[in-house]
C-alpha cells in the first residue's frame, strides 16, 4: 500500500511536468548502493520524443523519501537512454548509478513492452558459428537488438554461441533473420525459444571460454 501510494505521487508529479508530444513509460527500479550496502528503489519515468527528433529525457522519484532524486532532463554521461534496454531484468546505467527495472509501473509501459520488447534465447552451433556475423546483421535489421552473448564450450560438440535478443516479435523474427541470411543448411544448427529465467543462466558463470579463435565479440557503442 505504501509503494502504490508513493509510486501515485510520482505518477502525478510526472504527469504535471510531462510534455504533450512525448510518451512517457515509467518503471520502479532498484540500485545497490555500495558505500551503504543497501538497496534502493527509484521510480524512472522515460519522456520519448517522436523517432528522430532527439535523445529521451528521464526523471528520478525517489521511493524512500518520497521526493524528486533527478530533475527531468537529459543524463547521458553514462551512454544514450534507450527503450530498447529497459524490459524487464534490464539495466541502465544513469549517473553512475546501474539501475534494474523489476516492475512496469503503470498498464502503459506494461502493454508497450510486451509487444516491443519480446526476448528469444538462441544457441548458434557449430555448423553455423561462420554465419554469425550476417545473422546478427539480419536480425538488427529486422529491429531485434543484442541483450547479451556468450561462447559456450560444450567439449566434444564443440563451442556454441548463446545469445539473448529483444524486440517485436522476437522468437519469429530471429527465425526469419536466420533462414534469410544464412540458409536452411545453417539454421538447422541453430535453436531459438523464449527467453526464461532458465535460460538465463546460461549467462551467469564469470568462466571464461574466450582463445581469440571462433569466439563471440560484442561491441558496445
Amino acid at each position: 500500500a505504501a509503494f502504490a501510494a508513493v509510486a501515485a505521487a510520482a505518477v502525478v508529479h510526472c504527469f504535471q511536468f510531462g510534455a504533450m508530444d512525448t510518451e512517457q513509460y515509467k518503471f520502479r527500479c532498484e540500485h545497490f548502493e555500495e558505500r551503504s550496502q543497501m538497496w534502493k528503489e527509484f521510480i524512472l519515468t522515460v519522456y520519448a520524443p517522436p523517432r528522430g527528433r532527439g535523445q529521451p529525457e528521464i526523471s528520478l522519484f525517489d521511493l524512500k523519501n518520497g521526493r524528486v532524486f533527478l530533475k527531468r532532463g537529459i543524463y547521458d554521461q553514462d551512454g544514450p537512454i534507450r527503450l530498447q534496454d529497459l524490459h524487464l531484468q534490464g539495466t541502465v546505467t544513469i549517473c553512475a548509478r546501474k539501475l534494474t527495472v523489476v516492475e512496469y509501473v503503470d498498464e502503459k509501459t506494461r502493454e508497450f513492452y510486451e509487444v516491443a520488447c519480446d526476448q528469444v534465447h538462441t544457441l548458434v552451433g557449430p555448423g553455423a558459428m561462420g554465419q554469425l556475423g550476417p545473422m546478427l546483421t539480419a536480425a538488427a535489421n529486422a529491429g531485434l537488438t543484442v541483450k547479451r552473448i556468450r561462447t559456450l564450450d560444450r567439449g566434444g560438440s564443440g563451442r556454441f554461441a548463446a545469445i539473448e535478443l529483444v524486440g517485436p516479435n522476437a522468437v519469429g523474427a530471429w527465425h526469419q533473420a536466420v533462414h534469410g541470411s544464412a540458409g536452411a543448411g545453417c539454421a538447422a544448427a541453430v535453436s531459438a525459444e523464449p527467453a526464461t529465467p532458465e535460460t538465463a543462466r546460461v549467462f551467469e558463470s564469470k568462466h571464461t571460454t574466450a582463445l581469440y579463435g571462433d569466439c563471440s565479440l560484442c561491441i558496445v557503442r
